[in-house]
């Protein structure tokens, strides 16, 4: 048949690894079981004719098993019939494929994970119509951390998922942070739709309490047990809290089982509830079906989601809709299915210690949590399955009308884009969150080491006040003479005079901070040491880079032996008379500086945290830091993480100020470049270009 937009379709929707019917929280039943589950629903609620095709894990299942009028579950053979480990399903792939060959075609093929992208690659093109895939999850690649995807099961994966990257017709992704993956391996953004998925709001709503209030209060954990997933980090939460405090210790129940690639996993995850003697706080409850899932959601005081990375993290809504407010990781998806303040709260980091904090002070807090719960719902009530069916349907008409990916992608952004219903409510959340960082600031002064560092930090930041009508100035305090340049800018700066290659990058650095700065709305920017930015007496001074080495993946620490003219090597008490001299003489609402991490570690972002805080508070100026969200390898010492309490920090997620930042970050020719989604520096490293930040108010 041919469809047309708003006709009937016949839809192969190949998932092979996996079945949408399975019980989920069991071996590779999770998010992406519920969405096919509800989606081929509400298709065939809409007069479509659905297929969906499995391999068969179950020997005495029927081949083809009608769910409800118009939807199919098809049992294919392809290997065993038994549950695999994931690592070995790839080996029957072409099984799958083979036997596919026989069916009627469809009008078009949508494959879910890798794996059915394989089968369906071949089988769209011999049935001659659209391929659309989505993945769900992405592999992280040699050498990347857990927060860049979950390990690779197989040989095969890494190089297949970018094979249905390059030759899928389109891809359908659950969050503009799968959309920003896909397109690393190799997905041209012209073809990608995203879609968010939806929640049942009559199956997850809030209970009247009637048969919570016989339980004992407990916060809930609910995912497949992977270290992707870091139950762990749940646990390490729990674990922290005293016995003998004033409020009674959490509860900790943990939903999921472990498929047969990560049994190890398990096993430490038992050994972890033992060494810290809390098997009596812990209860492991094993894969639930739905039926039985929901009031134990319904029931719970919290939900933890401490996932290293999500392409959505659907838990977290299906929490909101139940008006159970979540603690997320500020992973991926994580910050498309939680707003922050409305629907639960991203804690800045994977610190145990500070998770610990955050739900501590939310379960002493019954109003807030109550009033999270309120805001919560009332987010998930905009995120129907039925939207998400429509905008499916909408985008497979077009494509099997032949119509362009981009032109149906510009046509829906024109009218359900992806981010509608949440700009929607963070565009009123954003004024509460303004008036509790900023107040009714109308100068505001960052304060940076570096140039580069005012974009990749602040700039989303900066352009937004500046759109308010905010003055932002901008304090830096060297020139950045010790970072490197790029390969293709160092010819223009080499010089055989003594010190002039390190002058001749200082004063390249300076047009380009000068070009940033413009980009981004900065109204003026001085450096430390001269002018305004000296303390009264004083000769000015030239403060220099210290120079950093990198001391584990993603944490900087200082060099050796920094210049002697370095900000290193400066003193707090003249770093410090310095910046409240500037104050003094400027006399901004608000000063923004690193926290106690600065970042990332850099010596000279910890140099400026303290000596910005001793002046501001002499100055009598309140003091923004920007959090640390501490995702790199090697997790942020306790001691050093600044408390963070339910309220205490806020996310701004400012998307819309995106090409302003890009404009910012190509002033940098000598230091960065951009590569689709991502900055790539000097050194070789990749960062996401981010238009979020964690602020926290401290005096």
């Amino acid at each position: 048949m041919i469809a047309t937009k708003g006709g009937q379709m016949r839809l192969a929707i190949l998932c092979m690894h996996t079945s949408p019917w399975a019980r989920l929280g069991s071996a590779d039943a999770g998010g992406m079981n519920v969405v096919l589950r509800n989606l081929t629903s509400e298709f065939a609620a809409r007069g479509h004719d659905v297929h969906v095709y499995v391999r068969r894990m179950d020997p005495l299942a029927p081949t083809v098993t009608t769910v409800v009028p118009g939807l199919s579950l098809h049992q294919i053979d392809a290997g065993p019939a038994e549950v695999l480990p994931k690592s070995s399903i790839d080996e029957w792939i072409g099984e799958y494929t083979e036997a596919l060959r026989g069916e009627p075609a469809p009008d078009l093929v949508h494959s879910h994970h890798w794996m059915s992208a394989m089968a369906g690659l071949e089988l769209a093109r011999e049935w001659g119509v659209p391929h659309v895939v989505s993945y769900h999850s992405v592999a992280a690649r040699k050498g990347e951390q857990l927060g860049e995807g979950e390990p690779p099961e197989s040989p095969g994966r890494v190089p297949g998922e970018a094979r249905a990257a390059r030759e899928a017709n389109a891809i359908v992704t659950v969050s503009i942070a799968e959309a920003h993956t896909v397109e690393r391996i190799g997905a041209d953004p012209a073809k990608i739709r995203v879609i968010r998925p939806g929640v049942d709001l009559e199956m997850f709503r809030p209970d009247e309490r009637s048969k919570c209030a016989e339980q004992s209060p407990y916060v809930l954990f609910a995912a497949r047990l992977q270290p992707l997933k870091a139950a762990d980090l749940a646990v390490e939460a729990i674990a922290g809290f005293s016995a003998d405090a004033a409020s009674p210790s959490p509860h900790l129940r943990i939903v999921g089982d472990a498929a047969k690639d990560f049994t190890e996993y398990d096993e430490s995850l038992n050994e972890l509830i033992d060494r810290h003697g809390i098997a009596d706080r812990v209860e492991r409850v094993g894969g639930l079906e739905r039926d039985d899932f929901v009031p134990l959601m319904q029931c719970a005081s919290l939900v933890l989601v401490p996932s290293y990375s999500e392409t959505f993290g659907l838990v977290a809504l299906e929490a909101a809709a139940c008006g159970v407010p979540t603690v997320s990781a500020p992973s991926g998806g994580l910050h498309e299915a939680t707003v922050c303040g409305v629907s639960g709260v991203i804690v800045p980091g994977r610190v145990p210690s500070r998770w610990r904090e955050v739900v501590s002070s939310l379960l002493a807090d019954h109003e807030a949590r109550t009033a999270l719960g309120r805001s919560a719902r009332a987010w998930a009530e905009t995120q129907s399955w039925g939207r998400a069916a429509e905008a499916h349907l909408d985008f497979y008409a077009g494509l099997v009308a032949g119509r362009s990916p981009a032109d149906l992608i510009a046509e829906a952004k024109g009218a359900d884009g992806p981010d509608a219903p949440r700009l929607a409510i963070e565009r009123e959340t954003r004024e509460r969150d303004h008036a509790a960082i900023f107040g009714d600031a109308r100068r505001v002064l960052l304060v940076h080491a570096h140039p580069d560092d005012e974009t990749l930090t602040t700039g989303p930041l900066a352009a937004w006040l500046a759109s308010r009508g905010v003055a932002v100035d901008l304090l830096t305090a060297s020139r950045g003479e010790q970072g490197q340049v790029r390969a293709e800018a160092s010819d223009a700066l080499e010089s055989h005079e003594p010190g002039a290659h390190a002058d001749a990058v200082a004063a390249a650095r300076e047009r380009e901070l000068d070009a940033a700065c413009d980009a981004l709305g900065i109204s003026t920017r001085t450096w430390l040491g001269e002018g305004s930015a000296r303390a009264d007496g004083l000769e000015p001074r030239r403060y220099a880079d210290s120079g950093m080495i990198w001391v584990s993946d993603g944490v900087a620490g200082p060099v050796p032996d920094p210049a002697p003219d370095s900000i290193a090597k400066a003193s707090i008490g003249e770093l410090s008379g310095d910046i409240e001299a500037h104050l003094t003489a400027t006399r901004p609402d608000v000063v923004v500086v690193y926290d106690r991490d600065g970042g990332y570690g850099h010596p000279d972002h910890v140099r400026l945290h303290t000596a910005t805080r001793v002046a501001a508070d002499r100055a009598g100026i309140a003091a923004v830091e920007i959090v640390t969200t501490g995702l790199a390898a090697t997790p942020t010492p306790p001691d050093r993480v600044s408390p963070a309490p339910y309220g205490a920090h806020r996310w701004l997620h400012l998307p819309e100020f995106e090409d302003q930042v890009r404009r910012a970050l190509a002033a940098y020719g000598t230091q960065l470049t951009i590569a689709g989604p991502d900055v790539v520096h000097v050194g070789g490293q990749f960062d996401p270009l981010t238009t979020s930040i964690c602020l926290q108010r401290v005096s």
